[in-house]
């Protein structure tokens, strides 16, 4: 049986829903400027480079958390903590 636990601050849904609304809040700021500036086409083209660097930092350096329990993702993340505070300390 899985013990139940509870983490203070923001829930994961709370910190995707912010980041969907400031990356919202972003495009509607600049988007009339830069197609004014620069066109149509190299804004979207702007955007869809934005888009695809922010799939690969989150392919690359976000943990795959399905199926696994709080404690395992927590002891994950400790350990790669202490892999870089060693790294740091040698170098």
């Amino acid at each position: 049986m899985q013990a139940k636990c509870s983490i203070k601050g923001f829930s994961t849904y709370e910190k995707a829903k912010n980041s969907q609304q400031a990356s919202n809040l972003i495009v509607s700021l600049t988007f009339l400027t830069l197609v004014e500036k620069l066109g149509a086409s190299s804004t979207f083209l702007l955007y869809a480079f934005a888009s695809v660097a922010s799939w690969l930092f989150a392919y690359y350096f976000v943990a795959e958390t399905k199926g696994r329990a709080l404690e395992q993702i927590e002891a994950f993340w400790r350990a790669r903590h202490r892999i870089y505070q060693t790294a740091r300390q040698i170098s």
